[in-house]
């Protein structure tokens, strides 16, 4: 199957939102293979927001990322690893994969070192 026309924009549109407001994260995968380093997308809330009259949590930290850019992070999770990951200099544990509608965009949920 090939590209479309979309394939294209999409990670041109992507590259540029991880240029403006990427963070650079770092794999160090369990098995014992080399690290590995690229740009995600990262969402840590640090606050409550109001929705209405309603309280809403968003709890969950996670990065972002395009499939390519750590080869087995995705597969290693998904098999029940928990993965460490180094964000903005923060320390995590990915512990749970998934991959967006469109197959090509991984979304890794974080928790913190202790």
């Amino acid at each position: 199957m090939g590209a479309n026309l979309f394939d294209g924009i999409q990670v041109a549109t992507y590259n540029i939102v991880l240029n403006t407001m990427g963070y650079v994260a770092t794999w160090i995968p369990s098995n014992g293979s080399g690290s590995q380093s690229g740009l995600v997308l990262f969402n840590q809330p640090t606050q409550r927001e109001d929705i209405s009259d309603e309280e809403y949590a968003a709890v969950s930290t996670k990065l972002e990322y395009l499939a390519g850019v750590f080869p087995g992070l995705y597969e290693a999770i998904s098999g029940g690893s928990s993965e460490p990951l180094t964000v903005a200099g923060l320390d995590f544990y990915g512990y749970k994969a998934d991959r967006k509608f469109d197959g090509k965009t991984i979304i890794v949920h974080l928790e913190p070192k202790r």
